[in-house]
């Protein structure tokens, strides 16, 4: 299986569960990883035979920051559930992290799921 993969994705967004963090946007690095046959893209250098990246990138961002969860669990199924739609795409990973730099960490999820609308041989 092929890889595409988004590194350090950078969105300000309102998500968290503590009193005050929905009500301004905080900086949140999302990398999302996702497993699909990019073979008939590699013959044929055609963008609509593989999976696009910008395209990957748009969904992410918009999900992102057009949300507001409590939980960065609830947030990465749903940018899975997002992307899932495509049903090229066999299986992702996706770690969301909320910099926190006055508190001297930085939490971070890491979700990995199969998609349950692939379409396989």
């Amino acid at each position: 299986m092929d890889i595409v993969r988004l590194n350090d994705v950078v969105v300000f967004a309102k998500h968290g569960a503590s009193p005050g963090e929905r009500d301004i946007e905080q900086e949140f690095h999302i990398t999302l990883e996702v497993g699909a046959d990019l073979e008939a893209g590699s013959e044929s250098d055609t963008l609509s035979d593989t999976i696009n990246y910008s395209q990957l990138h748009a969904q992410v961002t918009k999900v992102v920051k057009e949300t507001s969860y409590q939980l960065l669990e609830r947030l990465g199924k749903h940018v899975l559930d997002e992307i899932f739609q495509d049903d090229r795409i066999r299986e992702a990973t996706i770690s969301i992290k909320k910099l926190r730099p006055l508190k001297r960490y930085n939490p971070e999820i890491v979700l990995r799921r199969n998609n349950p609308n692939f379409v396989g041989l």
